[in-house]
């Protein structure tokens, strides 16, 4: 795993990469009243790193439903941590206040998956 930028390494969770194994992962986020679609750059069951900049400040809660292929739609609430730009696009980093037992098998599944793609002699 890669530190934030100026910063340790914080993350607790293994993440699914959107430019690694491929996912089919989207986060609708729920803006006072309407919601909103985002692409997710990299995906765990502790957190997101959303593709995009969510209109609120680090430290507010939002609440938001990951949709992902062949699995019903998780609701959760997350805080969202930081704003960043990584190669000239807007990112929000959020973490999740709760875990969800359908999220952290999606991602093991995605993760093992990745690894036989890339290892497929295992």
């Amino acid at each position: 795993m890669t530190p934030a930028p100026g910063g340790e390494e914080r993350r607790r969770h293994e993440r699914v990469a959107g430019d690694g194994p491929k996912i089919s992962a989207r986060i609708e986020v729920d803006l006072g009243g309407s919601s909103t679609l985002f692409s997710v750059a990299n995906l765990s069951a502790g957190g997101a790193l959303v593709e995009g900049h969510l209109p609120v400040d680090p430290g507010a809660t939002v609440n938001l439903r990951i949709l992902l292929s062949g699995v019903k739609p998780i609701p959760l609430r997350a805080r969202v941590l930081r704003h960043v730009t990584i190669e000239q696009t807007s990112h929000t980093a959020v973490m999740f206040f709760a875990s969800s037992e359908v999220l952290g098998s999606w991602v093991t599944d995605a993760v093992l998956q990745g690894l036989r793609r890339t290892f497929p002699q295992l």
